[in-house]
């Protein structure tokens, strides 16, 4: 017998982690809730599996692009457009695995139309483009977006960086980047101090799935082969 669905379409239309709980089969871990939505600005500097990507797709892209409601504005955009941005052909890939494991098998498959390698078309007019951060990327600049989200943010160089920052002033996009820790300086480090930026710290060890005794040979083994 397959069980009803019960659903409040009026606090999924408004709650994203309601949403992914009740529409993905998803649901956060403890750390993971501390995010602020409603910021205009989010910095995540994470370990690699720390579900970075995992909780952007799952409580703000998806939720976002089906039901058109933006925590930040406190409003629905009318056919939103997404913008993600990553610093290369692997990690646009990485992407979209997370994307794809969030909605497909899920009641929201469906309403897919437009299902390209990196570009995705709802029914409702929802769409997200994914591309490289270069100066050669179309849709530079952030133009017509209604979310940026840039993924392992502090690997996009800052020249990459400035072709695809947003011009608009005024009602400018909410902007999220996520990234691993990277020793260089560059404008994912200025952006964490510079206060603009609402900022999360964690790491890999937080994620309960993650094995500890794993996790601590893989550090044994970076510090031996480390230069």
């Amino acid at each position: 017998m397959v069980s009803k669905l019960f659903l409040d379409k009026e606090i999924a239309r408004t709650n994203g982690a309601y949403f992914a709980e009740k529409l993905l089969s998803f649901k956060a871990f403890d750390y993971q809730e501390e995010v602020d939505w409603s910021a205009m600005k989010i910095l995540i500097r994470a370990g690699r599996r720390a579900g970075k990507d995992t909780i952007v797709v799952n409580h703000r892209i998806v939720p976002f692009m089906w039901t058109w409601w933006c925590p930040v504005r406190k409003q629905r955009i009318r056919r939103p457009k997404v913008g993600v941005y990553a610093p290369g052909w692997e990690e646009a890939d990485a992407f979209m695995d997370v994307f794809h494991d969030a909605v497909d098998d899920t009641p929201l498959e469906k309403s897919i139309i437009v299902n390209n390698k990196f570009e995705i078309g709802l029914s409702n007019g929802a769409r997200m483009l994914v591309r490289i951060a270069s100066k050669t990327s179309t849709g530079k600049k952030g133009r017509g977006f209604d979310l940026l989200y840039e993924t392992e943010s502090s690997f996009i160089t800052d020249d990459d960086e400035a072709q695809i920052r947003p011009t608009r002033l005024i009602r400018s996009a909410p902007e999220i980047k996520t990234s691993v820790h990277n020793r260089e300086g560059n404008h994912f480090t200025r952006a964490e101090d510079s206060g603009l930026y609402k900022v999360y710290v964690w790491k890999t060890s937080q994620n309960p799935l993650v094995d500890k005794t794993e996790l601590e040979d893989s550090k044994r083994n970076k510090i031996l082969t480390s230069p």
